[in-house]
């Protein structure tokens, strides 16, 4: 009779087997509780912030025109022109929306200049709210190209405008004085290279006083090489823009709002609204005094 092939007399590989398959359980429990470890213990973090901004590649048209714009600067004649106006890069930064904070880290690099909103002035100046925003300045610091800050001095009380108390400050020489010797502290407070004004909503006869205002801030400006500017409306035939360029650096012309809120639902700034508006401004503004401001938001019109 022959021996049987797996038969084992003296036992052992079944004690081996025994153990063998022991081990392999043991670091199966041991793997098992880890795994729950780490799922039980692991450490809590703050929720990411929600970043609704998205790089898209621009359109063939765009891309087209651009390189047409780069092989027309190398023409002859065309090199004195470009001399003569810089083109200016400004991103608007507001304290109260993370995708403002996020863009902003994202873009610093292509920006010449930052407008941040933090500074209001309300009640004939007897109200001056400075909002506190570290990360705005991180940001800037952290920046290996840093852009030139003008902090925006604005006339706002939560959503309303009040052009009735900017307007009592403009017309008193001692209030207005005394709001160009705070637009010079909150500059220096901002290590700004300026100022942007954002007064809306004032009586037409407001117009001859702002027109002061912004001239005394740039006299005292000039000598520090800070620039002085002021964001103007399109389409409203009481603003001097003619004035107004006379006295200051540069005008941000608000090219936007062609439909709001108060307003039945429609783009915000169609094709051809935009471009009369903007050659509208330009027989009063000089094209090198003149910055064209982008409204880059939504409205949502809702019931009904």
């Amino acid at each position: 009779m022959e021996r049987p092939v797996f038969y084992d007399a003296s036992g052992k590989r079944n004690t081996w087997s025994l153990r063998i398959v022991g081990a392999l359980l043991a670091l199966i429990v041991a793997a098992a509780i880890g795994l729950a470890l780490t799922i039980v213990l692991v450490p809590r973090t703050a929720a990411p912030g929600v970043v609704s901004e998205r790089n898209q590649p621009r359109p063939l048209q765009q891309q087209i025109r651009a390189i047409g714009r780069t092989l027309t600067s190398w023409l002859p004649g065309t090199a004195a022109g470009a001399a003569r106006i810089r083109p200016i890069t400004v991103g608007f930064y507001v304290p109260w929306d993370p995708d403002s904070r996020a863009s902003l880290a994202r873009h610093i690099g292509q920006m010449d200049w930052v407008v941040p909103t933090l500074v209001s002035i309300t009640g004939g100046g007897s109200k001056v709210a400075i909002s506190s925003d570290p990360g705005f300045f991180q940001t800037i610091s952290s920046s290996g190209r840093k852009p030139r800050i003008l902090p925006m001095i604005q006339n706002a009380a939560g959503d309303s405008w009040d052009g009735a108390g900017m307007a009592a400050i403009l017309s008193d020489p001692k209030r207005r004085a005394a709001l160009v010797n705070k637009t010079e502290a909150i500059v220096t407070q901002f290590g700004g290279s300026g100022v942007a004004f954002d007064f809306e909503e004032l009586p037409p006869t407001a117009q001859p006083n702002l027109i002061k205002l912004v001239g005394e801030v740039r006299a005292r400006f000039a000598p520090k090489g800070w620039l002085v500017t002021l964001a103007v409306p399109v389409g409203d035939p009481a603003w001097n823009l003619r004035g107004l360029a006379r006295v200051a650096d540069k005008l941000f012309i608000m090219n936007y709002d062609e439909h709001s809120p108060g307003d039945v639902p429609g783009p915000i700034a169609s094709q051809g609204w935009f471009v009369a508006n903007l050659q509208r401004a330009l027989t009063q503004i000089p094209r090198d005094k003149a910055i064209v401001a982008i409204g880059n938001y939504a409205y949502d019109w809702h019931d009904g």
